[in-house]
């Protein structure tokens, strides 16, 4: 079996053999001429045959009259099985001033261009020498190299040995095309969950839209709860389109795998059940992370989501009466316009806000912030209505104090 070059070079005898041009002999290439590639653009999947389209061209530098460039073959390597060739062209390159010129593929994964002229005028400038004109065939963004393996300047004598061929290799890095629907999202269907019944525990349901996007048939969605007073108990597949094939379940994390069937959007993909353990704070922030497992996916975002858990206890009811235990200002709790924000700190330098839940006027967990050293904490309020929003503030000495206070 004969390797791909001793196939090149009885190509090229071939074809210097069978339809050999007629030309002057070029004489004044004593110096070494260095051959590059250059790619134009590189092909986006998931889009229209036009989109995994791409050009390419080779540049021998700036030709002079003296030259004497008269004809040239150029021999190109690259994968057939991931790129064909769908024309040379020829405008804005040397090519186009010559009066013979055409393409071929001798046979699969070589590429052959050539052109001559026919009367006594060689062709030169500073243009490249030729284009090509190619499209990938793959599904998946693997990379895959075009190299130009020889040029003949002469189609009577080989002059490879004085141009220079280690710029003539490129590499096609295709890419998914991104479009405003290209994404894949998780989300819950609320923005809290509260309710814990009589076994400590609540049910949260997530949706999940996959757009119909191609080769999106694999995902892997990771929860976390960011404090140890809740707990993750189960988790169950709802949706007759998703299989799950591997999960996990910890008190803090929880992961699942999982098939998708067919076109998912917007249903009722799965379900998550939280205990709630005794003696817990009042509110978690629950998070879901989302990775499309299938490296070929038409998918170029994916999204997840978060959601605060809160006890069944509510929280609001009594914000007014309970904001006199402030009596003392040990707390202040106020909406700062310069920086569109609620700030809270303590009043006395040796406290600590440990822990602040912001609610909007219906009791809903809007975020939830902690820390360990800080006398103060802010809450960003910029997509916030104007109004009443409640917080419940909790300092290191374990004092919990509901205040109230106004966006205007």
């Amino acid at each position: 079996m004969l390797d791909k070059k001793t196939k090149l070079w009885l190509l090229v005898w071939a074809s210097l053999l069978i339809g050999g041009v007629q030309t002057i002999k070029a004489g004044n290439w004593d110096e070494t001429r260095s051959l590059k590639i250059a790619v134009v653009s590189q092909p986006k999947l998931c889009g229209t045959k036009e989109d995994r389209r791409f050009e390419f061209y080779f540049d021998l530098g700036k030709i002079e009259p003296q030259d004497s460039l008269f004809s040239y073959e150029l021999w190109v390597d690259f994968d057939p099985e991931k790129i064909k060739i769908v024309s040379a062209l020829y405008i804005n390159t040397l090519s186009d001033f010559f009066d013979w010129k055409n393409y071929n593929i001798p046979e699969p994964g070589w590429l052959r261009v050539f052109a001559a002229q026919l009367g006594m005028n060689p062709v030169y400038g500073t243009r490249p020498l030729v284009a090509v004109k190619a499209e990938y065939l793959g599904d998946c963004p693997d990379s895959t190299e075009i190299k130009a393996e020889n040029l003949i300047i002469e189609l009577a004598d080989s002059l490879d040995k004085k141009i220079d061929f280690s710029q003539t290799k490129a590499t096609i890095v295709p890419s998914v095309k991104q479009t405003p629907t290209s994404f894949v999202e998780a989300s819950f269907i609320a923005d809290t969950a509260s309710g814990f019944g009589a076994d400590s525990t609540v049910e949260i349901v997530m949706n999940i839209n996959d757009n119909g996007l191609e080769r999106t048939d694999s995902l892997e969605i990771d929860f976390t709860l960011d404090d140890e007073s809740f707990a993750f108990e189960d988790l169950k597949i709802l949706s007759e389109k998703i299989e799950a094939f591997d999960s996990e379940i910890n008190e803090r994390d929880a992961t699942v795998k999982c098939f998708l069937r067919s076109g998912l959007n917007d249903e009722n993909a799965l379900e998550i059940k939280i205990k709630r353990k005794k003696g817990g704070e009042n509110a978690a922030e629950l998070n879901a992370a989302l990775t499309v497992l299938n490296k070929c996916s038409c998918a170029t975002e994916v999204r997840g989501d978060k959601i605060y858990v809160k006890n069944f206890k509510d929280t609001t009811s009594s914000i007014v009466e309970n904001d006199l235990e402030n009596n003392e200002k040990v707390i202040d709790f106020y909406y700062d316009e310069r920086r569109e924000a609620f700030l809270t700190k303590t009043t006395r330098g040796d406290e600590i806000v440990k822990m602040a839940i912001l609610y909007d006027i219906d009791g809903r967990v809007l975020e939830v912030k902690r820390n360990e050293r800080a006398s103060s904490l802010y809450f960003d309020a910029r997509g916030l209505d104007y109004g009443l929003y409640p917080a419940k503030i909790r300092l290191n000495n374990g004092l919990e104090i509901n205040i109230l206070t106004i966006k205007n």
